[in-house]
């Protein structure tokens, strides 16, 4: 509904004798999309400059709508009902993940495979860490490349006993370049690249998601003990960013 409220705002700020206001927010709707749409930046980027273009598309709705009839405004509220509700139940994690997956709603938003279950994200990698015996090793982290999972681990990750998290994922780096474990848990960097900073790295099982799908980011990941650290991890953050 917001989608459609912005363009047909920017389409009545870009027709001749639209107000300097509604020009404005059709202007600047149109500039941002253009700019995410050539630095192939995410969807919901856009998001910034769309209640300006859903004020101006609802000043325009609202002007049709009166020269409508009574039960032609009630018939068309009835169905809008209808499609938010419909909306909000195919694009928002408001369903149980079980159903979801029997209604494969992520086929009609792939999107849905980014949302996780942050605290039985964060307990299996609390599970990895104790398994791997790091809960007992003096300055031992959690080293990920997604942000997604830094923040878990620092909101969730106390109760779980685990430590602050380090991450090379967008202004984590900024945040955590300066921290140096002796042994990490890591999520998401390759053995080949671990074995650049630790002698032993060992494999000890993938993180999940709540379903097979892959986020690309947080899920499944494999976890790897890494102690004995043979050289500073500032001399390969170069490698261990990521933007996103």
């Amino acid at each position: 509904m917001g989608l459609a409220l912005a363009a047909i705002g920017v389409v009545s700020g870009l027709r001749r004798g639209a107000s300097a206001g509604q020009r404005a927010a059709a202007v600047w709707f149109v500039t941002v999309l253009v700019a995410v749409l050539a630095l192939h930046g995410k969807p919901y980027y856009v998001a910034s400059a769309a209640p300006l273009a859903i004020a101006a598309g609802s000043i325009a709705c609202a002007r049709w709508l009166s020269s409508l009839s009574a039960r032609t405004a009630r018939a068309l509220l009835a169905g809008w009902l209808v499609s938010a509700a419909a909306t909000l139940a195919g694009t928002l994690p408001l369903l149980p993940a079980a159903l979801q997956e029997r209604l494969q709603l992520v086929r009609l938003n792939p999107e849905l495979i980014q949302f996780a279950d942050w605290n039985n994200h964060v307990a299996q990698i609390a599970d990895a860490y104790r398994r791997a015996g790091l809960a007992a090793t003096p300055g031992a982290a959690i080293l990920t490349e997604s942000y997604g999972t830094a923040s878990a681990v620092d909101l969730l990750g106390a109760a779980h006993g685990l430590p602050r998290a380090i991450s090379g994922g967008n202004d984590f780096f900024y945040w955590t370049a300066g921290v140096e474990p002796q042994a990490v848990l890591a999520l998401g960097y390759s053995p080949a690249l671990l074995s650049a900073l630790f002698d032993e790295v060992t494999d000890v099982g993938t993180i999940r998601g709540v379903s097979d799908h892959d986020n690309r980011f947080d899920f499944p990941r494999v976890a790897y003990a890494c102690r004995h650290r043979k050289r500073a991890l500032s001399g390969l953050w170069a490698d261990l960013r990521r933007f996103d």
